[in-house]
Order: structure tokens, then sequence, then C-alpha cells
């Protein structure tokens, strides 16, 4: 029994450590995009910091949309556009419309 709670406490460690793994790279792709698409736009500090946390909750999201329905591709396809329109609320509160445009434009070509 001892060791059943061994290999339990094992497996559950080793999936905590991987998905921190996932976020953890998550983070940083989404921060050197922000840093990218700051220095190209000259966005200040504060801002890149609410572009850097936009980008990485949205992406966390499309990721976890992606596990719940990746068998339901309808409910997939709705949520997805129901993320990118929080994403754009998101940049409308701190960004204006042509930096908005620029900076969906240098998500595009970082994307490919």
């Amino acid at each position: 029994m001892k060791y059943l709670y061994i290999i339990i406490f094992f497996v559950f460690s080793t999936v905590g450590v991987s998905a921190q793994i996932d976020a953890n790279e998550l983070y940083d792709s989404t921060k050197e995009l922000a840093t990218k698409i700051s220095s190209e736009l000259n966005i200040n500090e504060e801002n890149q910091i609410y572009l850097q946390r936009a980008l990485y909750s949205t992406e966390l999201s499309k990721e976890r949309a992606l596990k719940q329905y990746s068998e339901n591709p309808e409910m997939l396809e709705s949520t997805n556009l129901q993320i990118q329109e929080s994403f754009n609320s998101l940049l409308e509160l701190k960004f204006n419309a042509s930096q908005i445009s620029a900076i969906k434009d240098l998500i595009s070509a970082s994307a490919e």
C-alpha cells in the first residue's frame, strides 16, 4: 500500500511539473512576442506588460479550449471566436485602432 502512494505521488508530481513547464514556455514565448511588438511599435513598458498578459491569457485559453473541445469542432470554433473577441476587447482598452491593427499584423507574421 505504501508503494502505491509513492507511485501515485510520483505520477501527480510528474504531471504537475509537465504542466508547469508548458505554462513557463507559453509565458516566455508571449513575453518575447510582446517585447518584439512593443519595440517595433514604441509601446511603453506598462502597456507592454498589459499586452503580454493579454497574449498569455488568450493563448492559454486557446490551449484549454483545444484540449476540452478537440472532438467537437463546432464548439471549438465557437469558443475560439469568443476568445478572439475577448482578446480584441482587451486590446481596445489600452490601444488605438492603428496600434491594434499593427499588433494583429505582427502576431500573424510571428505565427507564420
